[in-house]
């Protein structure tokens, strides 16, 4: 694996059973998923992505916002921003959607 020190992610966690999805970044992901997750408690699967070269904090804030509002838009939310809720199985859990 990647050094951690020098890499920047994106990661998913999901409560299976309960079919909740929630998405974030994080620049030490290890410290990150160690902590606790209110708006998704019990996560049982995560997932997570590297994203090369050196991305400034912005940059994963940036896309970490566009990547949940594209998620609201095809998941139920707890925004109750309109969407085309391809999955009603599925509800993202972000408390955080920009408009």
């Amino acid at each position: 694996m990647k050094s951690e020190r020098h890499s920047t992610w994106r990661y998913e966690t999901e409560t299976l059973l309960m079919e909740i999805s929630y998405l974030g970044e994080a620049g030490q992901l290890v410290k990150r998923l160690s902590q606790d997750h209110p708006s998704i408690r019990d996560w049982d699967y995560y997932r997570y992505d590297v994203l090369r070269g050196h991305s400034s904090r912005d940059t994963r804030i940036a896309l970490e916002r566009m990547l949940i509002r594209f998620l609201a838009s095809f998941l139920s939310n707890r925004k109750d921003i309109e969407t085309l809720d391809i999955s009603p199985e599925y509800t993202l859990a972000n408390d955080k959607v920009d408009t």
